[in-house]
C-alpha cells in the first residue's frame, strides 16, 4: 500500500457503481431519505481524500428537502480521519457529537 492513492467507490463492489446504477442507488442513502427519518448530525472533512465532502452535503441537502431533521458541519482543512487538523479541532467535534446525541435522546425521552 506505500505510496499508493487509496481505492476509491469500489471497496465493496466488483465492478464501478455506473455498471449497475440500480444496485448504486439501492446502497444510496439519499434514495432512502424519508420524513420520518431520525435527526441526523453528519461532520466532514472538507479536504477529505476518501469520501468527497460533497457526499454529507448532497444527504444533508435531501433530508432538507424531505422534512428530516439535519445538521450538517463540514471541518475545513480535515483529511479522513480527521487528519490535518489538530487535536483541539477532533475533541470539538467529538464534543459536538455528543451534545447532539444528548439532545435528541432527551427530546425523544420528553425530556426537553
Amino acid at each position: 500500500m506505500h505510496g499508493r492513492p487509496p481505492r476509491r467507490r469500489r471497496c465493496c463492489w466488483a465492478e464501478p457503481p455506473a455498471a449497475r446504477p440500480g444496485r448504486a442507488r439501492d446502497a444510496s442513502p439519499l434514495t432512502h431519505a424519508h420524513r420520518g427519518a431520525p435527526p441526523f448530525l453528519l461532520v466532514h472533512g472538507e479536504e477529505d481524500t476518501m469520501v468527497a465532502c460533497s457526499h454529507s452535503r448532497d444527504l444533508a441537502a435531501r433530508l432538507e428537502e424531505v422534512g428530516a431533521p439535519v445538521h450538517l458541519r463540514t471541518v475545513p482543512g480535515a483529511d479522513h480521519g480527521w487528519y490535518g487538523v489538530s487535536a483541539a479541532r477532533v475533541e470539538d467535534v467529538f464534543d459536538q457529537s455528543l451534545r447532539f446525541t444528548r439532545h435528541v435522546t432527551r427530546r425523544g425521552a420528553g425530556g426537553g
